[in-house]
């Protein structure tokens, strides 16, 4: 069994807060603002008005 606690990137999780302001490497000067991000999912990182989630490094 996986425990939630020792699986969670914390660090990632706090820096992907809801309502950041991001920019994506593959659109240099294109802003979106992070709608949530959720830890279990993969990719973790779902972004305002976006239909699929994103990786933090995408």
């Amino acid at each position: 069994m996986m425990n939630f606690e020792t699986a969670t990137n914390w660090d990632e999780a706090f820096e992907y807060l809801p309502g950041s302001v991001v920019e994506l490497k593959a659109q240099p000067g294109v802003f979106y603002t992070i709608d949530f991000y959720e830890a279990m999912m993969v990719p973790p990182v779902w972004l305002v008005h976006e239909p699929r989630p994103r990786y933090p490094m995408n």
